[in-house]
């Protein structure tokens, strides 16, 4: 009866091993899987960011160029 009670035990420890590591497990792969589409994301959000500032600069570039050519007519047309 003894050797039954402690085959019971043994069992019950390994079969509570399993489930811990398995739960272990669990918790690190979403862990993971977070941390990567966490990257995926702020990657996607730094190109758009990066791509709006270009476009930006791109506009603001123009139209100081666009006063500057509009200065220069204006001293011609004076002279």
């Amino acid at each position: 009866m003894a050797v039954y009670i402690g085959l019971l035990t043994l069992a019950g420890s390994v079969l509570l091993l399993i489930v811990f590591g398995l739960a272990v497990y669990w918790i690190i792969k979403a862990h993971v899987r977070n941390k990567k589409e966490s990257f995926v994301r702020k990657r996607k959000e730094a190109l758009v960011r990066e791509r709006n500032e270009t476009l930006f600069r791109k506009k603001k570039e123009a139209l100081a160029r666009k006063k500057k050519e509009a200065l220069i007519r204006k001293k011609k047309e004076r002279a």
